[in-house]
């Protein structure tokens, strides 16, 4: 379950952290859109497991001296759950 979540979260911070020459922002709201849709359908159990795997992949960030894109990816993170709407799952 943990290489699932990582992946899960690892597209969605593509998707809303690329530019918006690659991929097309309209497409890449889209995925996020459906994403969040899947994940409401998730088990508690499920969520869980991502949640876990957030704070993997928080840990994984260098808390000082982050690059800007550390930093984005950190907000993005930290955020995820609120932003699709799961956070009282």
């Amino acid at each position: 379950m943990k290489s699932l979540a990582t992946a899960v979260l690892n597209m969605a911070a593509f998707l809303e952290l690329s530019g918006d020459e690659i991929p097309d922002p309209d497409g890449a709201a889209s995925a996020l859109e459906q994403l969040a849709y899947d994940l409401s359908e998730a088990e508690a159990g499920e969520l869980e497991e991502l949640r876990t795997a957030i704070g993997w992949q928080m840990d994984m960030i260098p808390i000082e001296a982050r690059t800007p894109e550390e930093q984005a990816k950190a907000d993005f993170l930290r955020n995820f759950m609120e932003n699709l709407g799961l956070d009282n799952a």
